[in-house]
């Protein structure tokens, strides 16, 4: 479990400076956070993710607003971490690739057709933001039958929903058509 720092402000009142800070602990935030100035100032808290493993998470209390951005901000940087994961490739800086060798030694083909690889690249963007759009029931079966590491057939999520297959496949090809009309028509930009 990674390590936690809590920086809580002495008084919410007086600027924000190195005096008016208290360090605490796991325990300490606890005890804070269940006391009635603690409950009070609950929503003034975020977290801010360490830079490495081995690093320390903080959280600070930096006022309600600030801290629903922290928060914002950290929400888009996991779905990003997570899109990337089920991409299935990682993301480094030029200065890294750099220090470990040269740049052209990492990137690789050069037969590779980069425009058709940034053309997929932007409909598989477009196509997530399009599932986004559809109901919930429709990204369940998206995500199942196309999008997910452990994909499933047809009758596999019939039988988990005590559906048939062939009311599976219906459903199927009423939400690829939904999605296709949604691409042409690139509505969900």
């Amino acid at each position: 479990m990674r390590r936690k720092i809590y920086l809580v402000r002495e008084d919410e009142k007086r600027a924000y400076g190195p005096e008016n800070w208290i360090i605490m602990d796991g325990k300490q935030f606890l005890k804070f956070i269940r006391s009635k100035d603690g409950k009070r100032r609950s929503q003034n808290f975020a977290t801010l993710k360490a830079c490495t493993k081995d690093d320390y998470m903080i959280v600070v209390e930096c006022g309600e607003e600030k801290a629903k951005e922290i928060r914002k901000e950290n929400d888009h940087r996991d779905y990003l971490l997570e899109q990337q994961t089920d991409m299935g490739y990682e993301i480094c800086s030029y200065e890294t690739m750099n220090k470990e060798g040269c740049l052209d030694d990492i990137i690789g083909d050069p037969d590779m057709d980069i425009e058709r690889f940034v053309i997929d690249r932007c409909m598989c963007k477009l196509i997530r933001e399009c599932v986004s759009k559809l109901s919930k029931e429709e990204q369940k079966l998206v995500k199942a039958l196309y999008l997910s590491k452990d994909l499933c057939t047809e009758r596999e999520y019939g039988v988990a929903l005590g559906l048939s297959q062939q009311t599976v496949h219906n459903m199927k090809i009423r939400v690829l058509r939904k999605l296709r009309k949604m691409v042409i028509s690139s509505k969900c930009l």
